[in-house]
């Protein structure tokens, strides 16, 4: 009797992940292997409204009176499974606040049950004591905890609708649970917060998160966010380097900082940069709310719909998507991109999840 990996075993997924890479180095625009990585947009709704998301600006990702929230229906989560058998990460999140979702603790449920690394951004307000061990007991692997500020002045200005002191015993309430995720803390770095770096840092190992992400503001094609942009947005230059700084200190306090500021090659919005392809289309698959299927999280383009048998994937929108990016001219997508270059975005698997070193990977995706 021949045995059969299970599709949801990590040998599988290392195969998956080596046969993405194979496809990403020779261009292929149809490919014989499942997403790496998925972002099921769970719910499109947010509890807040922070300064600079697109739900406080962008009537596209505001829910209507009959919109149920924006919540994605439990059928369709599971009619998304049989895409996401061998993706080593999910992240059930994408606009609004996952931990509006009633369903959220049995999503976790189902997709760790298959050895998937399952993770999501929120904003901590939601997060009351059942909740919390409901998920650890999910085996919830990761929570990306979003604080904008390292005082309650500062992080309930930017999130306006937040509280800080109770976000704070919330996250801690959790870190003392039997089982409890890893915790990132992630900030959008703006003028309002950029003197408040370093007491992030400190703020960080305090909850005992090994990382601290700093995002540079997204820029949108918006005229009002343009405003806001302007006004709050730290230059590329001044940022970077505030970065860099931070990053040397928070290496004593055993937190690494994450952030494409730190890439040698990020620019200013619009600024051209040579380097690779981004890999997202071979390795990424995004679903709203409703079951469209787009390339990466800034992606706006609906590339294909979930079918029953989970379809979309390899369909001709996807491989128009990956011969563009092979190609000279990048889909429209990539111009509001957070790097906002022509850039290589590094497979998002990490030893934790698959064990397999980089320089194992071919050199076109290390």
């Amino acid at each position: 009797m021949i045995s059969l990996r299970p599709p949801g075993s990590k040998a599988a997924r290392r195969a998956n992940l080596r046969t993405a890479a194979q496809s990403i180095a020779r261009g292929r625009t149809r490919v014989s292997h499942r997403p790496v990585e998925a972002f099921l947009e769970i719910v499109r709704d947010c509890n807040i409204r922070c300064t600079m998301c697109a739900i406080s600006f962008d009537d596209h990702y505001r829910v209507g009176p009959r919109d149920d929230r924006g919540l994605m229906p439990i059928e369709l989560f599971e009619r998304s499974l049989p895409l996401l058998r061998r993706a080593a990460k999910v992240h059930l999140m994408g606009t609004g606040e996952p931990l509006l979702h009633p369903e959220l603790p049995e999503m976790v449920r189902r997709l760790t049950r298959w050895g998937a690394w399952v993770t999501f951004n929120t904003n901590g307000t939601l997060l009351e004591p059942e909740l919390a061990r409901t998920l650890c007991r999910a085996r919830l692997s990761q929570i990306v905890l979003s604080l904008d500020g390292a005082t309650a002045s500062t992080h309930e200005s930017i999130r306006r609708g937040a509280s800080f002191p109770r976000i704070i015993e919330n996250i801690r309430f959790l870190n003392d649970q039997d089982g409890a995720p890893e915790l990132i803390v992630a900030m959008v770095l703006m003028r309002e917060n950029l003197d408040e770096i370093e007491a992030m840092i400190e703020l960080s190992a305090g909850l005992g998160a090994r990382f601290l992400h700093v995002e540079p503001l997204l820029w949108q094609d918006d005229a009002a966010y343009g405003e806001f942009y302007d006004a709050n947005a730290v230059p590329r230059n001044e940022a970077r380097v505030r970065v860099a700084e931070a990053s040397a200190a928070a290496e004593s306090l055993g937190v690494a900082i994450e952030s494409p500021l730190l890439a040698s090659s990020a620019g200013e919005p619009g600024e051209e940069s040579p380097g690779p392809i981004c890999s997202e289309p071979w390795t990424t698959l995004y679903v709203t709310k409703d079951g469209r299927l787009r390339a990466c999280c800034n992606g706006t383009e609906d590339l294909g719909s979930l079918g029953g048998d989970g379809g979309g994937w390899n369909d001709a929108g996807f491989a128009r998507y990956r011969r563009l990016i092979s190609g000279e001219k990048l889909p429209a997508d990539c111009g509001s991109c957070a790097v906002n270059r022509r850039f290589r975005k590094v497979l998002p698997i990490d030893a934790p999840m698959l064990g397999i070193p980089a320089s194992t990977l071919p050199p076109e995706v290390r």
